[in-house]
């Protein structure tokens, strides 16, 4: 069981989906069954939300790693991370953690990670800063 279409009815059927459920908002039925017969191919893009759907990780799919698969899993992991979602970010950044990369693309994926976690310290040191300013501020007139 090599071929992606393969990996991808075997995936759809344990997690008990039709073709057509499969494809809702992403392609037609008819597409899903090209790629399961192999006859078509996902691209990358497409790949990656049809993996999130089986709850697999892309490489499951992707046997060999072409060169885009590891710009598209830093992207998801930046988009992840604008989209405040740390838990989905940091999956995505272990997955491709996983494959093989160049020192350029691993410093790359380090950098998100780094300014992933600088962000929610960052934001926890505001939010407790927030909460002792309205503390320390008095919540009604003064009497003398």
């Amino acid at each position: 069981m090599n071929s992606v279409g393969e990996r991808l009815r075997e995936a759809r059927l344990a997690r008990g989906l039709t073709q057509e459920q499969l494809a809702r908002g992403l392609a037609t039925k008819g597409f899903i069954s090209q790629v399961e017969r192999n006859r078509a191919t996902p691209s990358l893009p497409k790949l990656r939300v049809i993996a999130e759907r089986l709850g697999q990780p892309l490489s499951y799919f992707v046997t060999d790693r072409p060169p885009q698969l590891l710009t598209l899993l830093r992207k998801s992991a930046q988009l992840a991370v604008r989209a405040e979602d740390p838990a989905r970010a940091l999956d995505i950044l272990a997955e491709a953690a996983g494959l093989p990369a160049t020192a350029n693309e691993r410093a790359d994926l380090q950098r998100i990670q780094r300014r992933h976690l600088h962000r929610d310290r960052h934001g926890l040191a505001d939010r407790g800063a927030i909460q002792r300013r309205h503390r320390s501020q008095p919540t009604g007139p003064r009497l003398a």
